[in-house]
């Protein structure tokens, strides 16, 4: 599993948005911006674009398909059924919501896999025409002011209103620390079903099966996705000792979303708290697949930026 973490592609941006007017954003902001990069991206490459995707010949070859559906090839490729997990993770945690003409807003977005050159491309068709779209209700509009990618130990501009430079996807590295202690903080929620049901309390073997059913399910988006025999290998010793690790803090905190689709707000919510851990050899061998998901999340709705958590090393 090592291996396939290391071989693992994606491009991380960060993006600068300018504000040209004077309005308000709602508070949890993911789902908005997901929703104004889908439609123009089902613009620019859909035939036709009020027809519903599950019913289009092309569903299994079409750029937008690949990253905002399921298409039955990658649901096929799970040997599962149900939906697959998509190639991108949306975060914004600016809370925020006055905003004058000037005024910036942040948000990154990681692509992942191995058309996330591919995706990055149409993106950028994306950042050209952000100042058309609006947003909110107060119809708010914002530019680009620039775009960085986000490298291991450095970052570069790739996009300005003058200036394009082409991404080069990265493949995920980790180096583990000196440390006694670890500190794991979710940032946003963590949202886990099982059964069908929300689970609204976080335990160690919960985390960890979930960090690695993460693993397991991204396979899909890579050429060296991991084998189920492999995967099973690993979620054989998630046991843990409860000596070595405290839970705290843990509560739900849920996330008002707005969809298009169903026309109405829901709800998105999840555990919020922290997981303080001693070293062990038990943990040394788990860092590995922790620190992948610190990067590309844990749970679901991975997509609207849940389950973001930050590692602390003391």
């Amino acid at each position: 599993m090592k291996n396939y973490i290391e071989n693992f592609p994606y491009i991380h941006f960060k993006v600068n948005l300018k504000s040209l007017n004077n309005g308000k954003l709602p508070e949890h902001k993911t789902s908005m911006l997901r929703g104004v990069i889908a439609r123009k991206v089902k613009k620019n490459v859909c035939h036709d674009f009020e027809l519903n995707c599950e019913k289009c010949e092309y569903i299994n070859n079409c750029l937008y398909s690949a990253i905002f559906e399921s298409p039955k090839t990658l649901i096929d490729s799970l040997n599962r059924g149900g939906t697959v997990p998509h190639p991108y993770i949306i975060r914004c945690n600016e809370r925020h919501q006055e905003y004058k003409k000037g005024d910036l807003l942040t948000f990154e977005i990681i692509l992942f896999g191995k058309k996330a050159e591919l995706f990055a491309t149409n993106l950028y068709h994306v950042f050209e025409q952000f100042h058309l779209f609006k947003l909110g209700k107060y119809k708010m509009q914002f530019a680009v002011d620039n775009v960085l990618q986000i490298l291991k130990d450095d970052k570069m501009e790739v996009f300005t209103s003058e200036f394009i430079k082409k991404p080069e996807a990265t493949n995920f590295t980790y180096a583990i620390p000196d440390y006694q202690n670890l500190r794991i903080e979710f940032e946003t929620p963590f949202r886990i079903q099982q059964n069908g049901n929300l689970i609204k309390e976080i335990s160690m073997e919960r985390f960890l099966w979930q960090v690695h059913h993460r693993i397991f399910q991204l396979g899909i988006h890579t050429d060296t996705a991991i084998e189920r025999s492999s995967f099973k290998a690993y979620t054989s010793k998630l046991q843990f000792p409860k000596h070595t690790y405290l839970m705290k803090r843990s509560k739900w905190e849920d996330i008002l979303r707005y969809s298009t689709n169903k026309k109405r707000y829901m709800k998105l919510g999840g555990v919020i708290g922290r997981i303080d851990l001693k070293r062990t050899e038990e943990l040394d061998e788990l860092l590995p697949a922790i620190m992948f998901a610190e990067k590309f999340h844990v749970g679901k709705a991975t997509t609207f930026g849940l389950g973001q958590f930050t590692l602390w090393f003391r």
